[in-house]
């Protein structure tokens, strides 16, 4: 795994957890537990701005149904038709981008018909393989008077699941999530780590095609305190 094998800092490395799968009405998600925890915990429902995430198997329709939902505050539908026209006007305010194997597409995977970009990774030797979600969100805060604020933070989960079902509903699975503030981004110990892998990941598309949510949670990590 590129991120957590050669480019992972040993003190994240040391906070992985391995968590056993639990059924909850049918439904059962290491990341989509740890994911919901990290963005409940920030007071004030913080808004998605952008969404990176990388696989090596991927199941494009599973990840719009059942794990985009996930990015944002909100309810939606049972009805997969109906759930899809929520989550297109959900996506009008957020940018997500997935990198998955060229290899890895699930043989009986159903398409993608959503508005987010995928980048098909193609490898001379090996295979693309780190299992990471990069979610930037903000939100706003009251200052003084009138004044308000908006502070940025960037939850990063470093994951052994892919975006399949497997993956994300039976397998057991690890993970470790860990969220940075817009003030301490430079302060982070293993931020060189996010950004090696950014630049791994902005090696694999031109440079005219970088989807935007790559740039924003790469400007995010680059900006002064």
């Amino acid at each position: 795994n590129f991120f957590t094998q050669r480019h992972l800092s040993q003190p994240l490395l040391a906070g992985f957890t391995l968590m056993a799968v639990q059924q909850l009405g049918g439904l059962c998600s290491l990341a989509m537990h740890g994911l919901n925890y990290s963005m409940s915990r920030t007071h004030g429902s913080p808004d998605e701005v952008a969404a990176v995430f990388t696989t090596f198997t991927f199941d494009p329709g599973f990840f719009e149904l059942e794990v985009l939902p996930v990015l944002f505050d909100r309810s939606f539908s049972r009805i997969d038709a109906v759930r899809r026209v929520q989550l297109e006007t959900a996506l009008r305010e957020t940018d997500v981008a997935v990198y998955y194997d060229r290899t890895g597409l699930v043989a009986d995977a159903q398409p993608a018909t959503l508005d987010f970009r995928r980048i098909d990774v193609r490898r001379r030797t090996g295979c693309f393989h780190p299992k990471v979600a990069l979610l930037l969100t903000e939100k706003d805060v009251p200052g003084e008077g009138d004044e308000v604020s908006t502070e940025r933070s960037l939850v990063v989960a470093a994951l052994s699941a892919n975006l399949t079902r497997a993956g994300w509903w039976e397998n057991v699975e690890a993970g470790h999530v860990e969220e940075i503030s817009d003030t301490d981004a430079r302060g982070v110990a293993w931020r060189s780590d996010l950004l090696r892998l950014l630049r791994m990941l902005r090696d694999v598309a031109p440079e005219e095609d970088e989807p935007k949510a790559l740039r924003d949670v790469h400007a995010f990590l680059r900006r002064e305190a």
